[in-house]
């Protein structure tokens, strides 16, 4: 599974596909201040992204991908402007 949660934090590893959302979504949901692993994640489809992005957990650990670390950053960052 890509999805799964460790010692209170939610790791999302490898390809995480729309099938994650619905675990990803419980884990965010049953976390009061969830904190999410994002190194081991390569791909991350739009939906799983969509919940990042509205639900903000804290990210501890960007995307080892620079491609994916990059738009994280950028989506996260451009968020938080919204809402200012």
């Amino acid at each position: 599974m890509s999805v799964a949660l460790d010692a209170n934090i939610i790791r999302l590893t490898g390809n995480c596909g729309l099938d994650d959302v619905e675990t990803l979504l419980d884990l965010l949901q049953t976390q009061d201040q969830p904190k999410i692993d994002l190194r081991g994640a390569n791909h991350l489809h739009g939906a799983i992204l969509q919940l990042l992005l509205t639900s903000r957990p804290r990210v501890d650990h960007p995307p080892d991908d620079p491609f994916v670390r990059q738009l994280i950053t950028e989506l996260t960052q451009a968020s938080q402007q919204i809402d200012e």
